[in-house]
């Protein structure tokens, strides 16, 4: 996986939506720019839903971080509720 390539891309496409903004710019190039940003877009994706770069992410472990996230989530909110529970109590 070409991270820096990626990085590249990322970088170019936030001085396009920067320029695009600008108003110095004519809308000729504005235009052109918009088509850029397409272009990049379109580019940024495949690179991110490439099988390389899943497989870089560990995308395939996927359900098994959100099943963690959400056990986690559940802990804080028994947690959360047991304090609640205990202020109550104590007032």
């Amino acid at each position: 996986m070409d991270l820096k390539e990626l990085n590249d891309l990322i970088t170019i496409r936030e001085y396009t939506v920067n320029s695009t903004s600008n108003p110095n710019i004519d809308k000729k190039t504005i235009r052109q720019l918009d088509g850029i940003l397409l272009l990049l877009d379109i580019k940024i994706v495949e690179m991110i839903t490439s099988n390389d770069f899943k497989e870089y992410i560990g995308f395939n472990n996927l359900p098994e971080t959100i099943k963690e996230m959400r056990l986690e989530k559940d802990k804080h909110l028994i947690k959360a509720r047991n304090i609640m529970k205990g202020e109550r109590i104590g007032s």
